[in-house]
């Protein structure tokens, strides 16, 4: 099964990238969202409130993936 364990890795390795390099851009998106005032209050409260449900999830997976990956061995 080492071609399924290759694969697994890619894929775990890309998630990985992927979701660290969307904290930073969700929590920008959610502090714009919050002080654009050309937006109306519920689409701000929506947009901010997307915004940190992104990061709420993937702050942990980031952090447990980390300890998962195989440069850290």
């Amino acid at each position: 099964m080492p071609v399924v364990d290759a694969a697994r890795n890619i894929y775990f390795n890309i998630m990985f990238w992927v979701l660290l390099f969307s904290l930073p851009i969700n929590l920008l998106a959610a502090y714009f969202s919050a002080t654009n005032d050309r937006l109306s209050l519920p689409i701000r409260l929506f947009t901010t409130t997307e915004s940190c449900c992104k990061v709420i999830y993937a702050a942990p997976f980031v952090l447990y993936s980390f300890c998962q990956l195989p440069f850290i061995e």
